[in-house]
């Protein structure tokens, strides 16, 4: 499934849009690209506000392009603004909306971050689109080590929020940076460039593993056995609680039918 996801995130769908054919192929990911690190997982943070700011001016021979990101990411951020606006720092740190250094920040601070980082992350995948790849490794790391910062502050938070810091999509938005970097890095660099970045992923508790990558839903209470109790996952024992109606609902389909099933075609 986490192969499905990265290759649907790949620079030939930025949000399910397909790009223009270019006269110019690009090789496979798996081609060896360089022995020299492109991931840049060693390098320095750079100030989000600076790395806008860079990539606006990059892009300013394509203003369909900063259209379409803006728009977006007003979409992303949309969910988030009410949220943001009355949950509690630390209850936000916990789930993924606020980086640990914004703890002190106003709501409209806090804001404009969000939105800003929601902007980062659409222009790092149009600049995959557009295959300037470097570009887009640099966009994602700095949002990657805008959130590293605090750790102490971010384990507090979940300690203080265990449910929310649990939640199938806390730090969601964490994953879709090192999921759209790694594809970059691969591009850029090969497939030990991928590596890198998902190995600084599950360092920084974003994963368990660098070959399990949930994206959207990522139960980790979840682990590698074959057979579970029912009762050990909520949406299992639902299941098993309306047994009876679906039942009913199937035994009433096939009364329709009479009695039996339809051949498959």
């Amino acid at each position: 499934a986490a192969a499905i996801v990265s290759r649907s995130l790949e620079r030939t769908s930025w949000r399910l849009r397909t790009p223009q054919p270019t006269s110019q192929p690009r090789p496979p990911v798996w081609e060896r690209r360089s022995h020299q690190p492109r991931a840049g997982t060693d390098a320095a943070a750079e100030p989000l506000p600076e790395v806008l700011e860079w990539v606006l001016t990059r892009l300013a021979d394509q203003p369909a392009v900063l259209a379409r990101a803006r728009a977006l990411a007003r979409q992303q951020m949309a969910p988030h603004e009410a949220a943001m606006g009355s949950a509690a720092p630390s209850e936000a740190i916990a789930y993924g909306l606020l980086t640990p250094g914004e703890a002190v920040a106003s709501v409209d601070e806090r804001l404009a971050a969000c939105a800003s980082r929601h902007l980062l992350l659409e222009l790092g995948q149009a600049c995959s689109m557009l295959r300037r790849e470097a570009d887009a490794v640099r966009i994602f790391r700095a949002l990657s080590h805008a959130f590293a910062a605090g750790g102490a502050s971010r384990a507090a938070a979940a300690a203080e929020h265990p449910v929310l810091a649990d939640d199938a999509r806390a730090r969601l938005f964490e994953r879709e940076v090192y999921t759209h970097w790694g594809a970059a890095a691969a591009r850029l660099g090969g497939r030990a460039e991928e590596r890198r970045v998902y190995q600084l992923a599950v360092e920084r508790g974003l994963w368990r593993s660098t070959l399990q990558r949930p994206l959207e839903h990522y139960a980790r209470s979840l682990t590698a056995r074959p057979f579970w109790e029912a009762s050990e996952l909520p949406e299992a024992a639902a299941l098993q609680r309306a047994f009876p109606a679906i039942l009913a609902e199937c035994n009433a389909l096939l009364a329709r039918r009479g009695g039996a099933f339809a051949p498959y075609r």
